[in-house]
């Protein structure tokens, strides 16, 4: 072995310490910035789905519930008064744009509350009593059954945003899912199901995807877009297991006559279809919405974007098939791609049980 000076070593444990050094902080980066990296894709994502995607749509803009932002429609929240008319509302009377007294038609459960008030009165919500002055107020409210303006109350909005709603789609791969297929379609023929950047897409069909969870009267929320002018899909709920979209299905169409959304063409997004039409169209194709449901016994509503479309009680005799009755035991949940057309994205799915 060559008697090397200390000198004439140095160097080369500089070099072995450099590398050291390099390989230590590649690892710290790694380590450090792939998280970042991931917030980072997770907000171009995010800013990604505010931007509609370049395709005709019937309707430039969406629309969105009294009193709310686009923001806060996609983030769950639901005009129960529509700034206009007592739809929704049993007993009530709309003057001036304000609504007195009444009831929902529909049951809540646990929820956040904003309400702006004119006149004093009490807020009931189930069995919880909300004693208002004029002005907004804000409540978070646990209980479960109709709101009721009592006492002389008077308002001018009412927001609320459900709560303990459990995601569904994990936002990685359809775990919890299976497909549902018409048994005499050709393989070639049917949806392909997968998930990109975080959401589901399908694209062809008839096809349905469908969660294993089965809740009879729930809330549903699902964020969705279409991806083609006038493509056409759907959200099943109560439906017999197993079986090829046998259940309530509410629309997803965003069509309406001479761009008009006051004149939605046949069952238009937010229709329970071949049940009770929409009152208005209010997504356009290529843009995000979302779609809540809550069914309650015989009584369905729903809402896009926060705007209630539908108000609807199934007064049909009962059967297992909701196409052939009214149903109201637990059955699952499906996503529907309607035909060789249809090209959708679904970028979360929630639901609880309303009790």
């Amino acid at each position: 072995m060559p008697n090397l000076r200390p000198c004439e070593r140095a160097p080369r444990n500089a070099r072995r310490f450099a590398v050291l050094q390099v390989v230590l902080a590649t690892c710290w980066l790694l380590c450090t910035w792939r998280p970042l990296a991931q917030a980072l894709a997770g907000n171009a994502r995010a800013a990604e789905a505010d931007e509609p995607l370049p395709i005709p749509s019937d309707l430039a803009e969406p629309l969105v519930g009294h009193r709310l932002s686009y923001e806060q429609a996609l983030n769950g929240w639901l005009s129960l008064f529509d700034g206009a008319t007592v739809f929704g509302w049993q007993g009530a009377d709309c003057i001036d744009n304000t609504l007195c007294g009444g009831t929902t038609t529909g049951r809540f459960g646990p929820c956040d509350v904003r309400i702006w008030c004119v006149e004093q009165g009490s807020l009931v919500h189930g069995e919880q009593e909300y004693r208002l002055t004029p002005g907004e107020h804000t409540v978070a409210s646990e209980a479960v059954g109709p709101f009721t303006l009592a006492d002389g109350l008077c308002i001018s909005a009412l927001l609320v945003k459900p709560q303990e709603l459990a995601p569904l789609f994990n936002g990685r791969d359809l775990e919890g899912w299976q497909r549902v297929d018409r048994a005499d379609l050709p393989e070639g023929r049917r949806p392909r199901w997968e998930v990109v950047d975080g959401a589901i897409h399908t694209q062809g069909g008839p096809g349905a995807l469908e969660a294993q969870t089965r809740l009879g009267n729930l809330v549903l929320q699902v964020q969705a877009r279409t991806r083609r002018y006038h493509a056409n899909g759907g959200v099943f709920f109560r439906c017999q297991p197993g079986l090829f979209m046998m259940g309530y299905e509410a629309q997803i169409l965003n069509r309406c006559r001479n761009g008009d959304p006051a004149q939605p063409i046949g069952w238009s997004t937010g229709a329970i279809d071949d049940r009770q039409a929409a009152r208005r169209l209010v997504s356009p194709d290529g843009q995000w919405f979302l779609l809540t449901i809550v069914a309650d016994g015989p009584h369905l509503a729903t809402w896009v974007n926060g705007i209630q479309l539908v108000d609807w009680t199934d007064n049909r005799p009962p059967r297992d098939n909701p196409r052939e009755g009214l149903r109201v035991a637990p059955g699952t949940i499906q996503l529907q791609a309607h035909d060789a057309e249809s090209d959708l994205e679904f970028l979360s799915v929630t639901a609880a049980p309303l009790k």
